[in-house]
């Protein structure tokens, strides 16, 4: 099996990867799993959910991402994701398939291993087994289950060959598929865990990334679960040195019965404690030397002394790993627990629904632990919210007023702290998908009331239209009332079943543009606690207040007091009461959607569905007809609410595409490019844009297209460009022949440099800096001109003329 930390280089089209493995795995896919599920998803379902794989694949491959799986975050800049982050996206889309196929957890103890000739051979003999010392007879791997057999019988999860590889599809893109399952096997396990691996646990391994993080959720500590449903233990089986070193000697002999009987023997055996067990440390990225050394040196220091010293070198036990842990923790300068808010919240109230009264009792005398604050901060900050729902600002009291205080302030300084990989979440209409998809105001922006994604990705549809005060009626220009997240049932109003929301990494932009929304009453009760000479300035409450009552912090809203009418904002902002604005920002004037913004839908169960998503210069979209879209986005809710791929997303995309506008020079990493190919500068040809009835061929000094024609983000859009310029500087008198060479290599380049060009224009697009600068970059990325001849003026041009084109 090929390396597991080779990033993937190969650049592919979607249309290219989906119709390649759509001709060689389509086939054996739904063979297979309308075979093993026994005919309860059948071929239809099951064709479905092949493109859903296939989609999801090409989505979350890995691309550009550094090697090793160990490194804690592996992107490079903004908004790029690591392989973990990869992983869990991959998971989320294939959930669906995953749980209708089969329940995913072993009968017994669970067992999971690492490596193919030594882990799994092991743990998928029952003798060897019992000699290793694990009694549960009906302990189980999740090769055995019903979907890890489908697993193992699939050509897609298979060995891959060159022309795989060919397509895009590596092993490391593959990782996804097996570690997707191997989540949700981990996630359901209790009991014993038993986990069989040659020595030492590997930075790289599926177990470390993926399954050790769901075992640890269902652990004591960190779960309120029943003790029966818990995972009590984590035991390591690791070979002694001794037979290890006979194991491999058996492998590299192919001698299987020599193996197993070195397996057989329970001396072969060291049976740990997870604690004990020893990680092989991985080199610390260039990333993760600057984070750590900045933001603990000594820390750091020591740390890389030890494993420096270590007798086994690059290793380091796990209960060593968790002291260190634990001394940064200890150092760091404060706690991102809001131990008073929680305190307040508890005193307040002295019993909460879904707490048991003694861990309230132990939050509101201060000692509960950080994991069960953590477990339960949401269920206390909802009851706290579904209570002041009912009050007029006006009317709240001190206790009150303290608690809002408190989750302004978190509100902002999450904000402010966030990274390119979170997510601003803002739920929109069907109205505004058309907006955004033809681009009626330009770029696609969010402006208006937004969220954190963290504060609603775990709601359902139902649950996120209350929390965010959506459930509001207006009435319109022609007297009708309208309620656009409500639907009639009976004659009573019910929350709609599915809603879509937009979510975009956070950029600078959207940090600027975002403020914390005061009410004026509220905001008029902060300052006199800001300005209050009685209270020590060194009082959390006034600080806080001071700082949420800063100018350029806040946007001051203005109520509405008709019952009619949004509470708070206009139609698809408009809120109910304040309580549900304690959790959003607000922004007065647009910020662009971030590269990787998607418009998804959410359903009834707090299922999720990607629609499309925003590449910085076009919406991709996702599903390809309407049969992709899930029965709860078909079937349910209001007709006027769902959406068709043919007739509305497909024709809304066209219109907003054809709204691009060229720029009237060519892009830079557009120019680089092209100039580096034609040996020649560019700076004196333009881009024009011409009327449908104009004529488009190029002349001497421009190149020319009509509506809806420039596209520099496709293999096929850059082919007609390099084709316009050819004319133009065939109309410069350039020697035919080697501008016929220039084609050439210009044609058999773009196939795997179109998708780099592309990824070079949406940064380019984004940044900052000047035309000329950018050039100077792409240039050294794409060549410069003057180091060859390929192309040179005809026999009319002057020498001193076609130098004059040089740079």
């Amino acid at each position: 099996m090929a390396e597991t930390n080779v990033a993937n280089t190969t650049i592919i089209s979607w249309e290219n990867f989906r119709d390649k493995m759509t001709e060689k795995y389509r086939k054996d896919f739904i063979d297979k799993v309308t075979e093993h599920s026994g005919g309860s998803i059948d071929q239809d379902k099951t064709d479905n959910y092949f493109r859903t794989f296939v989609k999801a694949l090409y989505d979350n491959r890995v691309e550009g991402i550094g090697p090793g799986y160990g490194y804690f975050y592996e992107g490079g800049a903004a908004g790029e994701k690591g392989r973990q982050n990869l992983v869990a996206a991959f998971q989320q889309e294939m959930q669906g398939f995953i749980r209708e196929f089969a329940p995913l957890a072993a009968q017994g103890s669970t067992l999971l291993w690492s490596s193919y000739p030594i882990g799994r051979f092991a743990a998928e003999d029952s003798e060897i087994l019992k000699s290793a010392g694990v009694k549960d007879e009906n302990a189980q791997t999740l090769n055995n289950t019903q979907i890890g057999e489908l697993w193992d019988k699939l050509n897609i999860t298979g060995l891959l060959d060159q022309e795989d590889k060919a397509i895009g599809y590596i092993w490391d893109n593959q990782y996804n598929v097996w570690a997707s399952v191997s989540k949700e096997f981990a996630s359901n396990a209790k009991g014993e865990v038993h986990v069989f691996l040659p020595k030492n646990i590997a930075a790289s391994t599926v177990f470390w990334n993926v399954e050790l993080p769901e075992l640890r959720k269902n652990m004591a500590e960190f779960t309120e679960k029943p003790k029966s449903e818990q995972v009590s233990k984590i035991t390591i089986h690791r070979l002694t040195d001794d037979a290890l070193k006979r194991v491999g000697a058996t492998i590299d002999s192919k001698d299987e019965n020599a193996r197993r009987e070195i397996m057989l023997d329970s001396s072969s055996w060291q049976n740990l404690d997870f604690s004990e067990a020893t990680l092989d440390v991985p080199d610390f990225s260039d990333k993760q030397k600057r984070l750590l050394q900045d933001s603990n040196p000594l820390l750091f220091a020591r740390m890389d002394n030890y494993v420096a010293s270590n007798k086994t070198a690059g290793s380091i036990t796990i209960s060593k790993l968790t002291e260190i842990a634990r001394r940064w923790k200890d150092k760091a300068s404060s706690s991102s627990i809001d131990y008073p808010l929680y305190q307040k919240i508890a005193r307040k109230y002295g019993h909460i629904r879904g707490i048991s009264p003694s861990l309230v009792s132990n939050i509101e005398q201060g000692i509960a632990t950080d994991n069960q604050i953590k477990q339960y901060s949401e269920t206390m900050v909802k009851h706290f919210l579904d209570n002041l729902r009912d009050k007029e600002p006006q009317n709240y009291n001190e206790s009150d007023l303290e608690i809002v205080t408190h989750l302004l302030y978190q509100n902002y300084t999450r904000l402010q702290q966030t990274s390119g990989v979170e997510m601003s979440t803002k739920v929109i209409s069907k109205a505004e998908i058309e907006n955004l998809f033809k681009q009626n105001t330009g770029d696609p922006a969010l402006s208006g009331f937004s969220n954190l994604n963290q504060y609603s990705q775990k709601l359902s549809a139902q649950e996120t239209i209350g929390q965010f005060g959506l459930d509001y009626q207006y009435q319109n220009t022609s007297g009708e009332i309208v309620k656009p997240y409500l639907m009639s049932t009976n004659g009573q109003d019910q929350a709609l079943p599915f809603v879509y929301y937009v979510t975009t990494p956070i950029t600078d932009d959207i940090k600027t543009n975002a403020k914390i929304p005061l009410d004026p009453t509220v905001k008029t009760r902060l300052e006199a606690i800001a300005n209050d000479t009685n209270r020590d300035d060194n009082d959390e409450l006034k600080k806080m207040a001071k700082e949420l009552t800063t100018p350029g912090i806040y946007h001051e809203l203005t109520p509405n007091t008709d019952n009619d009418l949004p509470r708070y904002g206009t139609q698809a902002d408009g809120k109910k009461s304040y309580a549900s604005m304690l959790r959003t920002t607000y922004s007065p004037t647009s910020a662009q959607l971030s590269t990787g913004a998607m418009i998804r839908a959410k359903g009834p169960n707090g299922e999720d569905f990607k629609i499309a998503d925003w590449n910085g210069l076009t919406w991709n979209i996702s599903p390809e007809n309407s049969f992709q879209f899930p029965d709860w986005m078909r079937l349910q809710g209001r007709s006027e609410d769902r959406l068709n791929v043919e007739t509305e997303l497909t024709s809304w995309k066209r219109t907003g595409d054809e709204k691009m506008t060229p720029p009237t020079n060519i892009p830079a990493p557009v120019r680089a490019f092209m100039e580096h190919h034609f040996q020649t500068d560019l700076t004196d040809v333009t881009i024009q844009k011409v009327n449908y009835a104009d004529s488009d061929n190029s002349t001497d000094k421009s190149i020319k297209f009509k509506p809806g024609e420039y596209n520099d983000t496709t293999e096929a859009g850059l082919k007609k460009i390099a084709e316009k310029l050819r004319d133009t500087l065939t109309q410069k008198n350039f020697n035919t022949s080697d501008l016929f060479k220039a084609m050439i290599k210009i044609n058999n380049e773009l196939p795997t440099k179109s998708v780099s060009i592309k990824n070079d224009l949406i940064i380019a697009r984004q940044e900052k800096l000047t035309f000329k600068a950018l050039l100077k970059d792409y240039k050294k990325k794409y060549g410069q001109i003057g180091k060859s001849s390929s192309v040179s003026a005809g026999s009319t041009r002057t020498s001193s003329r076609r130098r004059s084109t040089r740079v």
